[in-house]
């Protein structure tokens, strides 16, 4: 019995020692959730510690995935762990069946292998985000706006890892595709869409429009990294157009930025950039001992992408210094890593300048193969120097084998048939021969490239085509909602000053009669606004959303008046409508169930729909008592949805006699 009471006093203890660390962790928990909403990042560190060490007795919580994760986030991936503590977390997440923080692991481990150099393997953690929300309207946990963030997170880490490898134009594509998802979003929180969108444009040679997408930036964001970006874009900007002292005024501001940050990433990069403008303005010790620290900093935290770039960069230093073998040595290096990692901008700047160091030291073929690599490689042609210097080399090539093989010709013996000039003129005709073959080698790849610019160009204007209808579209729905609106809001004043300044009990019915007009007037100003928020949903322009609106519309507006009201319909598809005319077949039907409701005395109400190919047909048939469109005094109702009919070039045609009135709404959908 005593063995007994001990064993139950130990479960007991046991117990409540459980689930007082389980209300622990809930309420760091919330606490942490508290201060990353203040982006309170001391705050969320210190409390993410505490957390980590008490739920690391469970290793299968919830709570310890949470903290795996806020631990390699918040410490901005510095840690060496940083990518098993998320693949930790993310294994528990799928344990667990959380969708919201699956996504949230995937979405980081994209991060960390993009500040790695891995961008394929980035890419594909994003495309598991993308396949997540495939064929999935709703997932438990994550609402809309969290939808759209982390699918727009997506498609621009894809763009930044086709960028980093140098493909321009999938670039593009998949960065207008997280553009639209911010847009839907209309916040000023995805200012990084912005800043790839703006380094793409550098990119294709577009450095206006560039420049003042990182203007903008910098003069409306009160975001530190965002502010960081926008002065390292501008530098890279004048870098390209060989501005080299304001790239470095842009890059010290940059520097100032990631210090306070503590941003090791930005600032391996911005050291490593200072390094390469004070090579081109000649400051070569200046640029060791930025390219050095850069060097430094991402060898201390593994920022492998940066120490490429420096490294390229100390290779020229030493070119510049007359260290050749050591310029050849760590250019073949990065050439090597940059091949493994697809990283192709710098696999051509190695070939470059392999091509200057083999070049000095007079080895010119070895100069003349990776001038070839580079031209075949480089993204645009920029100026005919690249041409020239081939040709250049070619010559010299041509001349040291020349030379060769005239030495030859004299070593042979006098047996040989051919002489010697007839052996020179082989030697020349080949040479011919293949002049024309790398010319039209170099003429095909410009042709490519001009072929890609268009492509790319184009794309560019029918995005910003896409824009100017969707604003066509605000200005017309906007227009609609103000007319409404203010007319029903100006009746609604008119009234109640009516009711302040009536006082005398003979006058109660006035202003029975005002207060039910105001009551009709908000009914009509909700329904209003209801109308305004389905237009503006993202579905609302395909068919069926459109007649299941009309239906529950029709079903709830009726059932106060005590008619029957019945809906047919027949729909070969779901097509998408063209825009604005969801809005227009609205406001004339939501016109002809009030007139029904107000006038017609009908007990029982049809509505019909038919699509047939791209004939749609909508019919709503009452029988009512019927009215004479000729005796009618007041016009106005009917000329409206005749107008609106009009709008969305489409036919509609008032039948109406002593057994009923018939709306009927014929129109044909564009291609």
């Amino acid at each position: 019995m005593k063995y007994n009471s001990r064993l139950l006093f130990l479960f007991f203890f046991c117990s409540l020692y459980s689930f007082s660390q389980q209300t622990e962790a809930e309420n760091l928990f919330n606490k942490i959730e508290g201060f990353i909403e203040g982006n309170s990042r001391d705050s969320i560190i210190k409390y993410n510690k505490e957390l980590l060490e008490i739920s690391r007795a469970n290793k299968e919580s919830f709570y310890y995935g949470y903290a795996l994760i806020n631990g390699t986030v918040f410490n901005n991936f510095s840690k060496p762990d940083s990518e098993l503590n998320l693949n930790k977390a993310l294994s528990i997440f799928k344990r667990k069946n959380n969708p919201r923080y699956i996504l949230l692991a995937y979405e980081n481990l994209a991060k960390i292998n993009r500040s790695k150099s891995n961008p394929d393997k980035a890419s594909r953690y994003s495309d598991s985000i993308i396949n997540v929300f495939k064929n999935k309207k709703r997932i438990s946990g994550v609402s809309r706006a969290m939808r759209i963030e982390f699918l727009l997170s997506a498609y621009h880490s894809i763009s930044g890892n086709l960028y980093f490898k140098g493909e321009y134009e999938e670039a593009l594509k998949n960065e207008l595709i997280a553009k639209k998802y911010a847009d839907s979003l209309e916040s000023e929180k995805f200012e990084k869409i912005d800043i790839g969108l703006g380094m793409i444009n550098i990119a294709l040679g577009r450095h206006n429009k560039a420049r003042e997408t990182f203007k903008n930036l910098i003069k409306n964001s009160e975001s530190k990294p965002i502010r960081k970006f926008g002065f390292m874009s501008l530098a890279t900007s004048f870098y390209e157009k060989r501005e080299h002292d304001s790239s470095i005024f842009y890059y010290e501001k940059a520097k100032l930025l990631s210090e306070d940050m503590k941003d090791f990433t930005g600032l391996a990069h911005i050291y490593t950039n200072i390094g390469i403008n004070q090579t081109a303005l000649g400051n070569i010790d200046e640029a060791e001992k930025n390219l050095l620290e850069a060097i430094s900093i991402s060898n201390k935290y593994k920022i492998n992408n940066a120490k490429e770039t420096s490294l390229i960069g100390m290779g020229e230093v030493y070119i510049k210094q007359g260290k050749l073998d050591s310029a050849i040595d760590i250019l073949l290096k990065v050439q090597d890593s940059a091949i493994a990692t697809k990283r192709f901008p710098i696999i051509r700047d190695s070939y470059e300048l392999l091509s200057e160091a083999y070049y000095n030291k007079k080895d010119y073929k070895k100069a003349l193969d990776y001038r070839e690599r580079f031209i075949t490689l480089k993204d645009s042609i920029k100026s005919a120097d690249i041409i020239k210097n081939s040709e250049e080399l070619q010559v010299k090539y041509q001349t040291e084998k020349k030379e060769k093989e005239n030495l030859k010709l004299k070593q042979q013996t006098i047996e040989k048939d051919l002489s010697i000039s007839q052996k020179n003129n082989i030697i020349l005709i080949s040479s011919l021969i293949f002049g024309l073959i790398i010319i039209s080698l170099i003429s095909y790849q410009l042709k490519k490239i001009r072929n890609k610019n268009k492509a790319l160009q184009a794309s560019i204007e029918q995005r910003e085509k896409a824009e100017k209808e969707l604003e066509t579209v605000r200005d017309n729905i906007s227009k609609d909602f103000h007319d409404d609106l203010g007319n029903r809001l100006a009746r609604i004043t008119s009234l109640s000053d009516l009711i302040l300044t009536t006082s005398s009990k003979r006058d109660k019915e006035n202003v029975l009669s005002a207060i039910e007009k105001i009551k009709e007037d908000s009914d009509v100003l909700y329904n209003g606004t209801r109308d305004f928020m389905f237009s503006l949903k993202a579905k609302s322009d395909y068919a069926e959303e459109l007649f299941t609106y009309l239906s529950d519309f029709g079903e709830e507006f009726f059932q106060p008046f005590k008619i029957d009201f019945f809906v047919t319909k027949k729909i070969d598809r779901n097509v998408k409508l063209p825009y604005y005319w969801n809005r227009q077949i609205i406001m004339i039907f939501k016109e002809a169930m009030t007139n029904i409701a107000k006038h017609s005395d009908a007990k029982n109400v049809e509505l019909h729909i038919t699509l047939d190919n791209n004939d749609l047909f909508i019919s709503l048939k009452d029988d009512g008592k019927g009215f004479d469109i000729e005796k009618l005094k007041r016009k106005n109702g009917l000329l409206n949805m005749e107008s609106r009919a009009r709008k969305i070039n489409s036919a509609l045609l008032i039948i109406s006699n002593e057994k009923g009135t018939r709306v009927n709404f014929d129109a044909y959908l564009p291609e």
